[in-house]
């Protein structure tokens, strides 16, 4: 809603006056106005207020663009407070379009994103040469003046950090957009330099080039996900019919370590202003290509997501504040101790990934593994939801890519939708039919509910106990074992051995319910091993109490603790 300091006709401290508004949005308005002294149409970007959080960066971006004259770069006029307090800012009027509205119909010629690029890296290396770093490189940011190619102009400088100057960010805060981010830029580390456009740049010219974002997903969990983990696609193997040594500039410019990068704009504008000498990228000792980029191979894994805090803006474009995770500590500490690596993302989620196809173990086999660390975590995250999801997808080394992470950040996302009471974990399709008969899964509301560890081995159908076949030689054999062992009060043990899948813990199963119907006073104590727990010597055991005093492996706390209490009475005899 416009006010009487805003309205076409006013006049902005004697020398701006507006025309009319081009764009609102939650934390100012930017309107197009004539400059009194020139007769010029400008910009002028105006704050809602000057209270706002936001007041130092709009004072930031204004120091920086005083700064810097360069034709690659919107260009400075003035910035002030109005008469009513609110901070404004004046460029230069810009006709034509940004960069993501012309990717929308399509990629651009090599030569015209060839050109783009050089553009660009040059503005940057006036920036960056006066040690500014602008943090939120990306399509949108780079305006084709009258829709040409070759008049690119670098905008918004309002996250960009200074060298040597406070920053204004803290702890559990990440400015900048996920899909253009450097990895160190998405972890939040204090200390980044002038790589981190250089990998935004590399981003955008491979969107240039194949028409897609090298990191896509629908929700900011899925992409930061891949930003941290994936390596990016080589360019050939999307366009062939490209050169060999714009490939391989690329995967300079967007290798994970800063160190592999090109360091600055000005290296990249070099290296585009000498194409004829690009082979010599390759034989360049102070920088090297990562082993992993090509590397990979397609498997079944599973993963495990850790929602985000709920304090999180969901709605915003650019990823603004978030908090640190409380328990992070504890969560990856209960995640390496199962097996796992845990990575925390800076929206306040995590992904737990596992190394279970290095163990030869299969698909099963992992999705236990998997399960289990989710309930482990279930009680440390009480108060987040967390998915789980199996499927076959591209891996490089150890890193997943593929569908699996947008999977599991959509599971999490119909999660949040439903506001459960109690946060649950929830499992996709594939890891439920996985996972039946060794844990307890439930269908609630469409979702799959991991809710515990089972307890025997009971496969059901359509939700009906399947009835025991071709194993009778096997049941009597240790039903014959245990009629000994009653008769002669002489400790007997059976080893079962088999592969996965060949009905060990069914047969289990059926000798329980036989060994109860002989003998109803039995008391019976079971318990699971883990390979993963090898250095745990009474892990087994602790297994058996939990069983025997009916504490579900991951079911909730409070439950828990009045469980193990109730069983701590009845051992005493007393109420």
């Amino acid at each position: 809603m416009t006010t009487s300091g805003t309205q076409p006709g006013h006049v902005v401290r004697g020398r701006f006056r507006i025309e009319h508004r081009v764009a609102a949005g939650g934390m100012g308005q930017i309107f197009q106005a004539t400059d009194l002294t020139s007769g010029e149409p400008v910009a002028l970007k105006m704050m809602l207020d000057g209270q706002s959080e936001q007041t130092l960066r709009f004072a930031r971006e204004a120091s920086v663009l005083s700064e810097l004259r360069h034709p690659g770069i919107v260009r400075y006029i003035a910035d002030g407070t109005t008469d009513a307090g609110k901070p404004f800012l004046v460029m230069e009027w810009l006709d034509g379009e940004d960069l993501a509205c012309r990717l929308e119909r399509g990629p651009l010629e090599m030569h015209d994103a060839l050109t783009l690029t050089f553009q660009a890296a040059n503005a940057l290396a006036v920036a960056h040469e006066r040690g500014i770093i602008h943090r939120d490189l990306k399509p949108s940011n780079l305006f084709l003046v009258n829709g040409r190619i070759d008049q690119v102009k670098l905008l918004d400088f309002g996250i960009a950090r200074i060298a040597n100057a406070s920053a204004l960010t803290h702890a559990g805060m990440m400015l900048g957009t996920p899909a253009y981010m450097a990895p160190e830029q998405a972890r939040n580390e204090q200390i980044i330099d002038t790589t981190v456009d250089v990998f935004a740049l590399g981003c955008v010219l491979m969107e240039c080039l194949t028409g897609m974002p090298v990191f896509m997903g629908e929700h900011v969990m899925a992409v930061l996900a891949k930003v941290l983990l994936q390596e990016p696609p080589r360019l050939r193997d999307i366009r062939p019919d490209l050169p060999r040594e714009l490939d391989t500039l690329i995967a300079h410019m967007m290798a994970k370590e800063p160190s592999a990068r090109l360091r600055n704009g000005a290296a990249v504008a070099a290296v585009l202003a000498t194409v004829d000498t690009w082979a010599t990228l390759e034989d360049d000792g102070a920088v090297s290509l990562p082993a992993s980029l090509t590397g990979e191979e397609q498997r079944v894994l599973s993963l495990v997501l850790i929602g985000k805090d709920a304090a999180f803006n969901r709605g915003a474009a650019t990823v603004g504040r978030s908090t640190v995770m409380v328990a992070q500590d504890d969560l990856r500490r209960t995640a390496e101790a199962l097996g796992a690596a845990l990575t925390p993302l800076l929206d306040g989620s995590a992904l737990v990934t596992f190394s279970g196809g290095d163990m030869g173990r299969g698909d099963t086999d992992l999705a236990a593994q998997a399960a289990r660390c989710a309930l482990a975590l279930r009680p440390i995250a009480p108060d987040r939801p967390i998915a789980l999801a199996t499927g076959r997808a591209v891996v490089r080394g150890k890193v997943p890519v593929g569908a699996v992470i947008d999977r599991a950040a959509s599971m999490l996302a119909e999660c949040n939708a439903q506001r459960h009471a109690v946060q649950p974990v929830v499992i996709d399709e594939t890891s439920a039919h996985l996972l039946e008969g060794r844990f307890d899964v439930r269908s609630v509301g469409g979702q799959f509910h991991l809710c515990g560890v089972r307890d025997g081995g009971m496969r059901t159908l359509l939700g009906k106990p399947t009835s025991f076949v071709g194993r009778d030689v096997e049941v009597r054999i240790v039903q014959e074992h245990w009629r000994c062992c009653l008769e002669d009060s002489t400790p007997s043990a059976i080893l079962i051995v088999g592969g996965a899948g060949l009905g060990k813990s069914r047969l289990l199963h059926e000798f329980l319910r036989i060994a109860r119907q002989m003998t109803p006073q039995l008391d019976i104590w079971t318990g699971r091993g883990d390979a993963l727990a090898a250095g745990s010597a009474l892990g087994l055991l602790g297994n058996a109490l939990r069983n025997a005093c009916g504490l579900q492996e991951g079911g909730p706390l409070e439950e828990r603790h009045e469980k193990n209490q109730g069983a701590c009475r009845a051992t005493r005899g007393g109420p």
